[in-house]
């Protein structure tokens, strides 16, 4: 599996006939929206050990960051990587946020709460 830009992507199989016949077949999917990326972002967060509280996940003024975050994003930081820089920011104001409240404990640093 090869990701990319799909003008450019297509631009190197066409100058590489042996490599586009090794891949086979190209398939366009489109990018993510704010849903989807809210979905990765819960996935992410799961996989990691985190949890988002209830109000993350309902929360509208999270959808409209993450959709305006998407719009203003080039291809390269879309879809997953978006995802993941979403949480490791999280996890950054979550820690300082926890730090300066002096409430450290496991479930207040495992638990995102904006």
């Amino acid at each position: 599996v090869v990701t990319g830009d799909a003008p450019l992507m297509l631009a190197v199989l066409r100058a590489c006939p042996t490599l586009r016949q090794l891949l086979g077949t190209p398939i366009e999917l489109p990018d993510l929206n704010a849903s989807e990326v809210t979905e990765l972002l819960e996935a992410f967060s799961k996989k990691r050990g985190f949890q988002l509280a209830p109000a993350v996940q309902e929360s509208a003024a999270v959808q409209k960051h993450i959709a305006s975050t998407l719009q203003r994003a080039d291809r390269e930081h879309k879809n997953a990587h978006m995802a993941t820089q979403l949480l490791e920011d999280a996890v950054v104001r979550q820690t300082e946020r926890v730090h300066a409240l002096g409430t450290v404990t496991k479930a207040s640093l495992l638990t995102i709460i904006e």
